[in-house]
């Protein structure tokens, strides 16, 4: 049972993608970060396995071009697209788990 709930989690991660270009289906964002944001914060069962499942899906298998079109199309110097990657890999993580534990935190009060 709990991997359907991760790969549920990684399914919509993974329609998150469609919502931008070439695709542009603007409504499956919504979809996408509506299951991560109620996973997050109702979800008391494996909510930090859901959140990298979800991620894994979102940027692992379609976000991550957005990282590189800005080196290539931005024309951009190097030292702003390591910067880039940096943030996107290690500021977005440390942000939901923020979320998550802060979340945790109201609850029990």
């Amino acid at each position: 049972m709990a991997l359907k709930q991760y790969f549920a989690a990684f399914v919509f991660g993974l329609i998150g993608i469609f919502a931008f270009a070439p695709f542009s289906i603007k409504p499956l964002i919504l979809v996408s970060y509506a299951y991560l944001i109620r996973s997050i914060l109702f979800d008391n069962n494996h909510a930090f396995k859901k959140l990298i499942s979800w991620a894994i899906g979102h940027w692992g298998f379609g976000m991550s071009w957005l990282i590189v079109s800005v080196y290539y199309y931005g024309e951009t110097s190097i030292l702003i697209y390591i910067s880039y990657y940096f943030y996107s890999i290690n500021f977005i993580p440390y942000t939901m788990l923020w979320i998550t534990f802060n979340s945790i935190k109201i609850q029990i009060i």
